[in-house]
């Protein structure tokens, strides 16, 4: 709306100069130069304060931005600092640090190949993770490369616990978006709610538990029994690059993933 007020203010002013310079009165002339160098310069000084605000508003977004990816480089830490180093055995788990190096989201059976193998140290099984946020686990593994099952998979059929008090649930991806998995069958009990974190569970020997999955975006009671929804993933697999493959617990239970 500003800017169209400026251009309109820009117009009028262009109107009044040409009226003026056509004038054929020498004294107006040269009046006339002075007013048409002040309406330029008034036009300048609207576009650089336009053009000012619309960068000092792109800069606030870019800190806004990186101030959330040092939070979430703080949270990785937190989440894995206790549990592995790089390229480490630490209690339970082992962790390598590696890069994507081709993926696919929009099929239905997304896979994700990744730029470490059997001579790092890689195993089947072991979670893919980002800024402390699931991002899968490996199925197949070559000398130099892996291959992993991406949790944008209608194949998979996990588990996922409400952060805040535990309550179960089951995730799965139905295909619909690669920003978003549903979940089922979470009791009513439960007390969730729009924007509460979903994270992994203990019951599985694939995934860690406590990585972060996403938050609910929307939330339905079934039947007067249970809640189905749906969980924004915290990641943007899109622009996934630099991951970390974590070990499976060592005295973890029988998984609950299953495959269809």
């Amino acid at each position: 709306m500003k800017n169209i007020l400026a251009i309109l203010v820009f117009i009028i002013f262009e109107i009044i100069a040409l009226t003026l310079y056509f004038s054929k009165d020498e004294t107006t002339w040269a009046k006339n130069i002075n007013t048409i160098s002040h309406i330029h310069n008034f036009r300048n000084e609207i576009t650089i304060y336009f053009s000012l605000r619309y960068h000092n508003e792109k800069l606030n977004s870019e800190i806004a931005k990186l101030r959330a990816d040092i939070q979430q480089q703080s949270d990785l830490i937190n989440t894995l600092s206790e549990l592995h180093n790089a390229d480490s055995i630490v209690g339970n788990y082992t962790s390598i640090a590696g890069t994507i190096i081709n993926q696919t989201i929009l099929k239905k059976d997304n896979i994700i190949t990744i730029n470490k193998g059997e001579k790092d140290g890689v195993e089947l099984n072991m979670s893919i993770v980002s800024n402390g946020n699931i991002v899968g686990y490996v199925t197949d593994v070559a000398e130099d490369i892996s291959t992993a099952r991406s949790i944008l998979n209608n194949k998979i059929n996990s588990s996922g616990t409400l952060k805040k008090n535990n309550s179960l649930c089951s995730i799965k991806w139905t295909g619909e978006s690669p920003y978003e998995v549903d979940f089922f069958e979470m009791t009513k009990y439960s007390d969730a709610a729009i924007g509460d974190t979903i994270i992994t569970t203990s019951f599985s020997n694939i995934y860690i538990p406590n990585l972060n999955i996403g938050t609910i975006t929307e939330i339905e009671l079934v039947q007067n029994m249970y809640y189905d929804g749906k969980i924004k993933l915290f990641d943007n697999y899109k622009r996934l690059k630099y991951i970390t493959i974590i070990g499976h617990k060592k005295d973890s239970i029988i998984s609950t993933e299953t495959e269809r």
